[in-house]
């Protein structure tokens, strides 16, 4: 049986080496694979990919998934890394969103960080790629 996907994201390009993911609404496992397959098109598709980038991923309109989602998430947390991205800044909403990247993170042993809003989440990027060029 196919299913729909229930789920929305959007992809931003919104500085030079920080891309800005916006899941949206409630998400199933079709939803999670359309926004991996969507974050891997769009780095491929961005004019100059940079060797070092950010990641923010801005949760404050995304509200929950089924249970098979979170596997998703963590093989594309991972396979970003292993593209050079050097820190995840997420926006949380909820105590289970934390929760969940907490359980990402752990597992995959990569740096991210969370943010109240988007401002601080740029600066702080920007902030881990001046660090990186040193």
């Amino acid at each position: 049986m196919n299913f729909r996907p229930h789920g929305e994201h959007s992809l931003y390009y919104p500085r030079e080496g920080i891309i800005l993911a916006e899941p949206l609404g409630c998400w199933n496992k079709e939803a999670a694979m359309e926004y991996c397959t969507g974050m891997r098109n769009f780095i491929s598709q961005l004019p100059s990919v940079p060797s070092r980038w950010c990641r923010i991923i801005d949760l404050s309109q995304y509200e929950l998934h089924t249970p098979d989602v979170p596997v998703l998430l963590n093989r594309l947390a991972r396979w970003t890394s292993d593209q050079g991205c050097v820190v995840h800044s997420y926006i949380f909403s909820n105590t289970l969103q934390i929760q969940t990247v907490d359980e990402m993170f752990e597992s995959i042993g990569a740096r991210y960080f969370s943010a109240d809003d988007r401002e601080e989440a740029l600066a702080r990027c920007q902030q881990a790629l001046l660090e990186q060029r040193r």
